[in-house]
């Protein structure tokens, strides 16, 4: 497909929810960062990876910071079409945000947990997730994640 036509069916077809999908995430966390993956995640050499803020979603309330794991909204309406587009492409869907709120006591791990899942939730594709807590080598852009 031309890049145009595939960008342009991109704008005009809703997103499929693949139902069947589980989408819960397990959590883990070592050092200052929180690995998250779904059970479904298959492995692949093609990756798509994403920050979450100010790319994937912005905030409901119009705030800088969310108020909580509720307060989201996709960045544009175009975004879910073109990561369920990739992830049918066999592309494995990352998502890597710095939450430095979560150590400094603003914001919850909890918090920042459950809005990836209903991002993913939302997606209905597989997907991992790397949240660096930190002012340390795991913060974006450095190149600890």
């Amino acid at each position: 497909m031309e890049p145009e036509k595939k960008i342009h069916s991109l704008f005009t077809k809703p997103p499929k929810r693949n139902i069947d999908i589980e989408t819960t995430m397990s959590w883990e966390e070592e050092g200052s960062i929180i690995k998250g993956r779904t059970k479904e995640l298959n492995h692949s050499s093609k990756i798509a990876a994403f920050d979450m803020d100010s790319t994937l979603i912005i905030t409901k309330s119009g705030k800088r910071f969310a108020k909580d794991y509720k307060d989201w909204q996709w960045w544009h309406r175009i975004v879910p079409s073109i990561m369920i587009s990739l992830h049918k492409e066999g592309f494995k869907i990352i998502i890597i945000t710095n939450q430095g709120g979560i150590s400094k006591g603003k914001t919850r791990k909890s918090d920042i947990t459950k809005k990836i899942e209903s991002i993913q939730l939302k997606l209905g594709v597989p997907m991992s997730a790397y949240i660096a807590m930190g002012d340390d080598y795991y913060r974006k852009p450095c190149v600890g994640i």
